[in-house]
Order: structure tokens, then sequence, then C-alpha cells
């Protein structure tokens, strides 16, 4: 590994992804994905950094792999197998693989959360929507 910045980061100088046409839009769900170069020794690892709008959540589903979320800033409500938590700033989830999870906002100001799977790229993981 010669080139340090391929490993280190900032998430504000990554650009916003979403399903909305516009990204740059904060009343959207947006996400920022961590890609390292190929070669760096990090298949199997991936992260971003995740937005939801007050008011707006995740649908409930459930992926092969095992997932965690880090809660960066805002508040929320992540209910994993028909269990449910409220999170904050600091607070992290850890979801089992194959379990059953959404999160929803629930504060006054966007929430904002790093997820990390034991994947190369979410791209790779198969979700199934229960709602």
């Amino acid at each position: 590994m010669n080139d340090t910045a391929l490993l280190i980061n900032h998430f504000e100088q990554l650009p916003w992804e979403s399903r909305s046409p516009d990204p740059e839009r904060s009343d959207v769900i947006r996400w920022k994905h961590f890609r390292a170069g190929d070669g760096e020794g990090l298949s199997g690892l991936s992260a971003g950094l995740l937005e939801i709008p007050r008011g707006a959540g995740l649908r409930l589903h459930h992926h092969e792999p095992a997932e965690i979320y880090y809660v960066v800033s805002g508040t929320g409500t992540v209910h994993i197998e028909g269990r449910r938590a409220l999170v904050r700033s600091g607070s992290f989830a850890l979801i089992p693989a194959g379990a059953a999870h959404k999160i929803v906002n629930e504060g006054d100001d966007a929430l904002r959360f790093i997820w990390m799977f034991p994947a190369s790229s979410w791209h790779d993981v198969s979700y199934e929507y229960l709602e």
C-alpha cells in the first residue's frame, strides 16, 4: 500500500448518492459510500454514511451478512427482530445476519449513521424487503 489517501478519507469529501435524481436535497434518504481502491487488502469490508431526513426511515428488511450501525448525529429508533431501541449520537446497533431490521428518524434533525458490512460493497448484499 503506497498511497494512504486511498485508505484515509473524510465523509465530507465524498459525494452524496440517492435514489432521487437530486442527492444534494436534504429531504431525501441519501448516503456516502466509502470505497477503497482495488488491491488495498480490504475485500470483505464496506462502510458508508447514511442520512435519513426527519420523519423518514428505512423499510423493514433483512440480508445475509451481519451489519453494524454507529449513530453520528440525530435520534431515532432501531427495530431488530421485533425489538426496538432509541438511538442517538454515540449509539451503535449490532444486527445479526438474517435479522429483520429497520431504522426510523424520530427527531427534529437528520439522523446520520455509519453502516458497516463484512462484504466488499453494499451493492453485493441482497436485500429482501418485508414492508
